[in-house]
């Protein structure tokens, strides 16, 4: 009986530390490693061979290069050094106006326009249109289908998660 009692108290005590933990905020990635997974991934999901391997990483390349400037803010400087300064240097970002590592401008985001948003939603379904277009040139045609399938389904399963999290409403620990 005391044993079972030891264990009930131990069990209550780890599941009470495993909920104080807080939860950790996702890295952003290197554009390279992204693009490098990215083509991995599509290239064991679809079986490609390495000339397609070496045409679908320059294509997922100049995708994320697309996406990425689209996602790049214009930011309005503060006075005082950067805050996201680490040990290897200040934050890196393209919109810093950089002196020297971590002697610059602190940068605020700031938010865009009902246009400027519509402009860059254009931007990213061109330039999405544009990869698929790569893609059809690359794939055969049963592997296309693979990925549009593949692609759906990804979708499908973001827009579930999304409808979830509105339902939870919107509560994180």
């Amino acid at each position: 009986m005391k044993k079972l009692g030891f264990l009930l108290v131990v069990f209550v005590m780890v599941g009470g530390m495993a909920l104080a933990q807080k939860p950790q905020k996702a890295k952003k990635m290197d554009p390279k490693v992204r693009v490098e997974r990215m083509t991995e991934r599509m290239a064991k999901e679809l079986s490609l061979n390495d000339a397609q391997k070496k045409q679908l990483q320059e294509a997922n390349g100049v995708l994320m290069a697309q996406m990425d400037s689209c996602h790049l803010r214009p930011m309005v400087g503060k006075k005082g050094k950067c805050p996201m300064v680490r040990k290897k240097g200040c934050c890196q970002m393209v919109a810093c106006d950089s002196i020297a590592p971590g002697k610059h401008q602190r940068m605020k985001v700031v938010k865009r326009s009902k246009e400027e948003r519509a402009k860059v939603v254009e931007t990213m379904k061109s330039a999405h249109q544009a990869y698929e277009a790569q893609l059809k040139r690359i794939l055969t045609k049963e592997q296309f289908e693979v990925y549009t399938k593949k692609k759906e389904a990804r979708q499908e399963s973001r827009k579930e998660r999304r409808e979830a999290f509105k339902k939870e409403g919107n509560k994180r620990g």
